[in-house]
């Protein structure tokens, strides 16, 4: 009610750019590490373990590189509304904790996201193998 009452309807969407934003950086980073670890297969591995561990380690770079993202959208969205303009938070979030700040929860973020990489990318080749598409 506080959200509707201070903000309107607009309030409800006031972490969408920023997770657009975060959103669009991740998967830039993560989709052409994957495709390229996965085509190297350095370790010679089954194509579905050569998947999982490739969609790991490239979400785990893309989780890396996205957080500071992370830390603005996860900010605006539970802020006490008193700043309104991204520019103030970024401040606010500088000056409590420097640059460290804007990689607050990267560990647990990136394990998260790992898990999800051999997750995801492995049921996908596993798929592809089935379905035989390379």
């Amino acid at each position: 009610m506080q959200i509707a009452r201070s903000k309107g309807i607009s309030g409800f969407y006031i972490g969408y750019k920023s997770t657009i934003a975060r959103d669009i950086v991740f998967s830039a980073f993560q989709l052409p590490i994957f495709e390229y670890l996965r085509e190297k297969n350095y370790l010679q591995l089954s194509s579905v373990a050569n998947a999982s561990l490739s969609g790991a380690i490239a979400a785990l770079i893309s989780g890396f590189v996205s957080c500071p993202l992370d830390v603005l959208k996860t900010r605006l969205m539970t802020q006490d509304m008193k700043l309104n303009k991204t520019k103030d938070i970024i401040s606010q979030i500088y000056g409590e904790a420097g640059m460290m700040g804007f990689f607050k929860g990267v560990g647990f973020r990136c394990s998260i996201l790992c898990l999800g990489g051999v997750v995801y990318f492995g049921a996908l080749q596993r798929a592809r193998t089935f379905f035989h598409i390379h």
